[in-house]
């Protein structure tokens, strides 16, 4: 069992929920897309962690983590199931993020909070 889901599941979510007719369709849609894109963020971030803690420093990009810590790829829902980003600071180790509902990609330094901040990106950093 992988750690990450296909594309296609979102869209089968989402074809079901439009022919059910949901008026809160976009809603229920970014609340799921949210969640798709939290738990994939929170796989990448463990997988970054074990990587570090076993070669003792953070790798270039997220494809040096496929196969071994990960299947594939985490996709980003709001970048048209891209990738996930990534980036390496010198000054805080690293962030990797998902563009979040607005769509905008923030570089990981505005984070996604459905009740404060309805822009930023949905972000985990290492420590």
């Amino acid at each position: 069992m992988g750690l990450t889901r296909g594309v296609d599941s979102p869209t089968l979510v989402a074809k079901i929920m439009f022919s059910i007719g949901s008026p809160s369709y976009s809603r229920a849609i970014t609340r799921y897309y949210v969640s798709l894109a939290e738990f994939d963020v929170l796989i990448a971030a463990v997988a970054l962690e074990l990587y570090e803690l076993e070669r003792g420093q953070a790798p270039e990009n997220l494809q040096a983590l496929v196969p071994t810590y990960l299947p594939e790829l985490p996709h980003d829902p709001f970048d048209s199931f891209g990738a996930l980003k990534y980036a390496k600071r010198p000054e805080n180790g690293w962030v990797v993020y998902s563009f979040g509902p607005d769509r905008q990609d923030n570089q990981g330094l505005q984070e996604y909070d459905e009740k404060d901040s309805p822009s930023g990106d949905i972000v985990v950093t290492s420590s």
